[in-house]
C-alpha cells in the first residue's frame, strides 16, 4: 500500500498492521504529534469522509494500493469554525432586526445553529 500524506509520498514499511484501522491509528498518532488532524481521506481514487470509515476500516491492508490522506493544522479548523460562528451570529442578529414577527420554523433553524454554536 502506497500511503500519501499532502501529496506526499510517505516511506513507511507496514509492521504487524493488518486492516485499515490499524494503518490509521498509526496516521492519527503521527498527526497529533505535528498538530494535524485529518480533513479528506481517499482510498484507491474513491473519498470518504472520516465519519464514514468504520464500514471499511476492517478491510486488510493487502486489498488496499493507495491511501491519500489530505492533513490540515488544528488551529486551521479552530479559526475556520471561529469564523463560521461570527458569521452565523451576525445573520441571525440581522434576522432578528429585520423581522417583527418570527414563524416557528426560524426559531427552530435558529435553536438548532446555536446549539451547534455551543457544541463546536
Amino acid at each position: 500500500m502506497e500511503i500519501y500524506i499532502n501529496g506526499e509520498k510517505i516511506s513507511y514499511t507496514l509492521q504487524n498492521e493488518k486492516t485499515l484501522n490499524d494503518v490509521f491509528e498509526f496516521i492519527i498518532a503521527f498527526l497529533d504529534k505535528n498538530d494535524l488532524y485529518i480533513d479528506t481521506i481517499k482510498i484507491d481514487d474513491t473519498q470518504y469522509s472520516f465519519e464514514n470509515l468504520d464500514s471499511i476500516k476492517s478491510k486488510s491492508v493487502d486489498e488496499i494500493k493507495k491511501l491519500e490522506i489530505q492533513a490540515a493544522f488544528k488551529q486551521e479548523l479552530v479559526s475556520q469554525t471561529v469564523e463560521n460562528i461570527i458569521s452565523y451570529l451576525t445573520n441571525v442578529v440581522n434576522y432578528i432586526k429585520d423581522n417583527e414577527k418570527y414563524d416557528q420554523e426560524n426559531i427552530d433553524k435558529i435553536k438548532e445553529g446555536l446549539s451547534w454554536c455551543t457544541s463546536v
